[in-house]
């Protein structure tokens, strides 16, 4: 009896880690500057599934033009980064490997119509 308990719970354990394993989460960072090379504060950055086109998660860099992402699913996704007056828009292929990952990104101002 206590050899069958002993291998429920270790079945149970092993099940408990492919879990987690198959839902692996990571930190993504990224900075955005304009074409001069300075930081661009409260520019919104969106992370969409390619699939879907759901919103994953949306955030606003900082005074150092820097963002976070925290908790996201390893996976292919759409970074869309746009500045507060939707003039500067750019829109960049991000793959989640489960590897920490930072990018740099530079916003051109848009030409006007």
């Amino acid at each position: 009896m206590k050899t069958t308990t002993t291998l429920v719970i270790a079945l149970l354990l092993s099940a408990a880690t492919l879990v987690q394993a198959s839902a692996a989460t990571m930190t993504f960072t990224a900075t955005v500057t304009d074409e001069y090379n300075q930081p661009l504060e409260n520019a919104e950055a969106v992370l969409v599934s390619p699939e879907t086109r759901q919103v994953i998660k949306a955030r606003r860099s900082t005074k150092k033009g820097e963002y976070l992402f925290e908790n996201v699913c390893c996976g292919n996704y759409i970074l869309t980064v746009s500045t507060a007056d939707k003039k500067c828009l750019e829109t960049e292929k991000v793959i989640l490997n489960g590897k920490p990952q930072s990018k740099q990104l530079q916003v051109k101002a848009s030409e006007e119509k």
